[in-house]
């Protein structure tokens, strides 16, 4: 990438936006969240599992798939929080923390047409 070119960013009203539009879904609430705190890929977050995270060092782990290479990251609070709230039920069955993602529904995600959703802040 060239350090001479500027890559946008979210504002905290976009980012408020965003999560608004997710409304009750934990897993775009999640990938965002993810994408968020972690800055990366999107593909690489949809791709996370459990595994991936120690809740004991608090690190996340995980091997990305553009460069093969692996990453570790501190797992920051807010993340800690969500994957916290969510049903056990869905800790137990689910191998994928953005299992629908995973799936394929990745390729319908739409900055523009989300950010565009809703004009309150």
């Amino acid at each position: 990438m060239n350090p001479a070119v500027r890559v946008p960013v979210f504002t905290l009203s976009e980012i408020k936006r965003i999560l608004k539009a997710c409304g009750d879904g934990a897993e775009w609430r999640g990938l965002v969240l993810f994408g968020l705190y972690l800055g990366q890929r999107v593909g690489d977050l949809a791709r996370l599992t459990w595994r991936a995270v120690n809740l004991e060092s608090g690190e996340i782990a995980f091997t990305t798939r553009k460069t093969g290479r692996r990453i570790v990251l501190p797992l920051v609070q807010p993340l800690a929080d969500y994957l916290a709230s969510l049903p056990v039920r869905f800790l137990e069955v689910v191998s994928n923390y953005f299992p629908i993602l995973h799936a394929g529904l990745l390729g319908t995600f739409d900055e523009g047409a989300l950010l565009s959703n809703g004009n309150t802040s």
